[in-house]
C-alpha cells in the first residue's frame, strides 16, 4: 500500500520472515518491483532479501521491475547482484520482459550491464527485438539496433520482428527495420512474409504501402497458396487490397491453374464484405467457378445470408441452380435452412430455372422440407408461393407434411400452409407409417385434427409395416390426450394390428392411456394376449409400471396367466428386478411355486439374474423348504444360481430357509461346487474336498446371525447349527 512503509519497518523490526512466499511463489520483493516501492525494496534488501528469488512462473524481481517499467528499482536490484541474464517464465530475461512493454529506460539500463546478450532467444525463440517490434516501441527497436542487436533471427516458427511489426501494423517498426536491410520476402514456416500478415490486419494500410514501395512480393503464394491478396480479403482489408490489387495489375490470375481453388472471390463472399466483392469481381470472366468441395461464390453468401453480395452476385451472373458436391445443395436449400428469407426470395426471383424451387439434395430434400424442417413458416410460405411441391418425398419418402408434424415447437400452423397448399395426408414413408401415425407418436394433437379431416377411414386406420395403427404409437408414446381424440372419433371400433394392442403399448405410455381404452372398449381388454401370450400385465411387470399394474390387478386381470415361455407377470418380474411389482404380485396371493417352461420359479429367475433384493423379497413370501428348494430343468435350486452369482445375503437367507447344500444338480454339482469359475475348476475343488480327512475340518467364516458353522467332508459341504457340537 502506499501507506505501508511504516507497517514493513514494524514488521522487519519484529523479524518476521522477509522470504515468506505467497501462494504464487511472490515474496515481499516481488511486491515491490510490482508496485515499484524503491525505498521499501532497499529496506528489504537490507535486512536479508533473496534478490534473485523465483515465483511460480521462474520470474525474479528484476523481471517484475522490467515487465512494469520501474528503472529505478531495477538499478537497485542490479546493484545488489541481480541476475540480468536469468531466464524466467517461456525462458525470458529481464530484457524480454522490457521490450515486451516498450520501457526505454528498463531497456537502457539492462544494456549498460556487462556481459548482457542481446540477441538471446526466449523458448519460442524470439530475441527482444521481436518483442519489441510487436509492442511497437520504436525507441525500444532503435537503442537495440544501435547497441548491436540482430535484426535477421528467425522465432521457431520462421517470423522476423519484421513480421511481428506488420502483424499488428506498426509503421514506425517497419520502417526502421526494412530501412536496416530486413528481408522483405522472408516467410515463416507457413510460407506467410511480413506482406501476407500486413495485408490481413493493416487495416490503415500503411504498413502494406511500404512494404510494397520496398519490393515486397504481391504474388508470393504461402504453403498453401494463398497470396497477400487472399489475406487481406480474409481479414475485410479493403484499403489493403486496393493497394495489392494496384501493385498487381490487369495481369494477376486470381483462378485457375496453379493458385487454389478457393479464390478472392470465395473468402469475399463468405465473409459478406460487399466492398470487397465490387473491387474483385472485374478481375473474374465468370462468378461461377467452384472450390474442392464445389461451393460457388453464390452458395457461400447464401449459407450466411449475405444479401447484398448476392445481389450484386446475381447481377454478374451467378447460376442458382448450382449444388456443392458435398449435399448436392443448392443456394436456395441453405437459404431456406438457415431461415435467410430476403436472401430466399432474391434467389427464387432470379432463378434461371423456376424448377429449382424443387431441386433435391444429395438426401432427395427439398428447399421446402428444410424450411418447414426449421419452422420458418415465412420461408415456407414464400416458396410455396414460387410452386413448390409440397409433397415431394425425400429418401425416407417424407413429405415436407412429415416434417411438420414431427415437432411441437411451432408445427401447427405448418402444417395448415401445406394441407391449404395441397399437401397430401395420405403419402406413406418407408416404414408405411401415415402422418397419422407420427403426429399420434409425437403428440401432435392440433395436426390430428386437421390431418383426420382430409383422411377416410381406411386411411386413418391404416396399419404400418409393424401392423401398428396411430392408437397403438399415441398409447406406447403416452399421448393420453391423442389417445382420447382417437377414440373419441370412434375410428377404432375394435382393437385392430399387432397383438401386442394398443392396451399392452399403454402400459408402457401409461395409466393414463390405460384408463382412457378401459373406459373405451370395457375391462375385458385387461387379459388381451399378443404374439408371445403375455397379457398388459406381463409388460406392467417387464417395464416396472407400478400404477398401471394396480390398475389392471384392480380390473381383473389374471396374475397366473402364462406367456409362450410359461413365464406368469410374477415371473417376468423377478426376472428383471423389479421389486415394487413383485411386492404388489406378492401381496396378492399369487402362486409363487409357479414354474416357467425350464422349470425356474420367481425365486431361480431372481437369483439367475442377480437381483439380490428381489430374491430377498420372495424368499420373506416363502415358508415352505420344498418352494426353496425346487429344481429347474437342469436341477439347479436357487442356492445353485445364488452361489454361482455371488449373492451373498440371498446365500444366506436361503440356507437359513432350510435349502439343501448337499443338492445336486444336473452336472452332480452342489451350490458350493457352482461357486467355482468354470467346470474344471469345480472338478478340481471336487477332488481336494473328497481327499479331506475322516475328521471333518472347520471352515473359519461362521455365520453370526445363525451361529452356523459350515464344514467339509469327503460328501461336499455340510453344516451344523451349533458350533459347540463340533468335536
Amino acid at each position: 500500500s502506499s501507506q505501508g512503509v511504516d507497517c514493513l519497518n514494524y514488521l522487519v523490526e519484529k523479524q518476521v520472515n522477509i522470504n515468506m512466499q505467497s501462494f504464487d511463489g511472490r515474496t515481499p520483493l516481488h511486491m515491490t518491483a510490482i508496485h515499484g516501492r524503491f525505498t521499501r525494496s532497499k529496506t528489504l534488501i537490507d535486512k536479508g532479501a533473496i534478490v534473485d528469488c523465483v515465483d511460480k512462473n521462474g520470474c525474479t524481481p528484476l523481471h517484475i521491475a522490467a515487465r512494469y517499467g520501474h528503472d529505478l528499482l531495477a538499478n537497485t536490484l542490479l546493484s545488489f547482484g541481480a541476475d540480468p541474464l536469468r531466464k524466467g517464465y517461456e525462458g525470458r530475461t529481464p530484457l524480454h520482459m522490457s521490450c515486451m512493454s516498450g520501457y526505454i529506460e528498463c531497456c537502457r539500463k539492462l544494456l549498460q550491464i556487462q556481459g548482457v546478450d542481446l540477441n538471446t532467444t526466449d523458448d519460442s525463440g524470439k530475441t527482444a527485438l521481436h518483442y519489441a517490434a510487436y509492442i511497437g516501441s520504436p525507441e525500444c527497436m532503435d537503442l537495440l539496433v544501435s547497441n548491436g542487436a540482430a535484426y535477421n533471427i528467425t522465432d521457431k516458427v520462421g517470423r522476423l520482428p519484421l513480421h511481428y511489426a506488420a502483424v499488428k501494423g506498426h509503421y514506425q517498426c517497419v520502417f526502421t527495420l526494412v530501412g536496416l536491410g530486413s528481408a522483405v520476402n522472408s516467410c515463416d514456416v507457413e510460407g506467410c512474409s511480413a506482406l501476407h500478415l500486413a495485408s490481413a490486419y493493416d487495416l490503415w494500410g500503411e504498413c502494406v504501402d511500404y512494404l510494397l514501395q520496398h519490393k515486397a512480393d504481391p504474388k508470393l503464394q504461402d504453403l498453401k497458396g494463398f497470396t497477400p491478396i487472399h489475406y487481406a480479403v480474409a481479414g475485410n482489408n479493403s484499403t489493403a487490397l486496393k493497394s495489392l490489387l494496384a501493385a498487381v495489375g490487369n495481369n494477376v490470375a486470381l483462378y485457375g491453374p496453379g493458385v487454389p481453388q478457393t479464390t478472392p472471390l470465395h473468402i469475399a463472399a463468405h465473409k459478406g464484405n460487399h466492398d470487397i466483392l465490387q473491387l474483385l469481381l472485374p478481375y473474374f470472366h465468370h462468378v461461377n467457378i467452384v472450390t474442392e468441395d464445389g461451393l460457388t461464390p453464390l452458395l457461400l453468401s447464401s449459407r450466411w445470408g449475405h444479401t447484398n453480395c448476392i445481389q450484386m452476385l446475381l447481377r454478374y451472373g451467378a447460376q442458382v441452380a448450382m449444388c456443392d458436391d458435398i449435399h448436392k445443395m443448392s443456394p436456395i436449400h441453405y437459404s431456406a435452412q438457415k431461415r435467410h428469407l430476403h436472401s430466399l426470395a432474391l434467389l427464387l426471383d432470379n432463378a434461371e430455372d423456376k424448377n429449382v424451387v424443387d431441386l433435391p439434395d444429395r438426401l432427395q430434400r427439398t428447399a421446402l422440407m428444410l424450411a418447414v424442417s426449421q419452422g420458418n413458416n415465412v420461408c415456407a410460405k414464400t416458396l410455396l408461393k414460387c410452386n413448390a411441391d409440397p409433397n415431394k418425398v425425400d429418401v425416407d419418402k417424407h413429405s415436407p407434411l412429415f416434417r411438420a408434424v414431427g415437432n411441437l415447437k411451432n408445427r401447427s400452423n405448418a402444417v395448415q400452409i401445406l394441407i391449404a397448399h395441397g399437401a397430401k395426408v395420405n403419402l406413406v414413408d418407408i416404414h408405411g407409417k401415415t402422418v397419422l401415425h407420427l403426429s399420434a407418436a409425437c403428440g401432435n394433437l392440433f395436426a390430428m385434427k386437421m390431418i383426420i379431416k382430409q383422411m377416410k377411414l381406411s386411411e386413418a386406420t391404416a396399419l404400418d409395416n409393424q401392423d401398428l395403427t396411430a392408437l397403438h404409437w399415441a398409447c406406447y408414446n403416452g399421448k393420453s390426450a391423442c389417445v382420447e381424440f382417437l377414440l373419441e372419433n370412434k375410428l377404432y371400433e375394435k382393437i385392430i394390428g399387432n397383438p401386442f394392442s394398443p392396451v399392452h403399448c399403454a402400459v408402457i405410455g401409461g395409466e393414463k392411456c390405460l384408463r382412457a381404452l378401459c373406459d373405451h372398449y370395457g375391462r375385458d381388454i385387461v387379459n388381451l394376449k399378443d404374439a408371445n401370450n403375455r397379457t398388459p400385465l406381463h409388460i406392467a411387470a417387464l417395464h416396472g409400471k407400478i400404477e398401471c399394474a394396480k390398475y389392471l390387478l384392480e380390473n381383473g386381470a389374471e396374475l397366473d396367466c402364462k406367456d409362450s415361455n410359461g413365464r406368469t407377470p410374477l415371473l417376468a418380474a423377478a426376472q428383471n428386478g423389479k421389486t415394487q411389482i413383485l411386492d404388489i404380485f406378492l401381496n396378492s396371493k399369487c402362486d409363487i411355486a409357479v414354474c416357467d417352461n425350464n422349470g425356474n420359479t420367481a425365486l431361480h429367475l431372481a437369483c439367475l439374474k442377480k437381483h439380490n433384493h428381489s430374491a430377498l423379497l420372495l424368499l420373506k413370501h416363502i415358508d415352505d423348504a420344498n418352494v426353496v428348494n425346487m429344481v429347474n430343468n437342469e436341477r439347479k435350486t436357487p442356492l445353485h444360481l445364488a452361489a454361482r452369482n455371488g449373492l451373498v445375503s440371498a446365500t444366506r437367507h436361503l440356507i437359513k430357509q432350510g435349502a439343501s447344500v448337499l443338492a445336486l444338480d444336473i452336472n452332480g454339482m452342489t451350490p458350493a461346487l457352482c461357486c467355482a469359475p468354470n467346470t474344471s475348476v469345480a472338478q478340481c475343488l471336487s477332488i481336494i474336498l473328497a481327499n479331506y480327512t475322516e475328521s471333518p475340518q472347520e471352515f473359519k467364516e461362521t455365520d453370526s446371525d445363525s451361529n452356523t458353522t459350515y464344514i467339509a467332508t469327503s460328501e461336499g459341504l455340510v453344516y451344523h447349527t451349533n458350533c459347540n457340537d463340533i468335536s
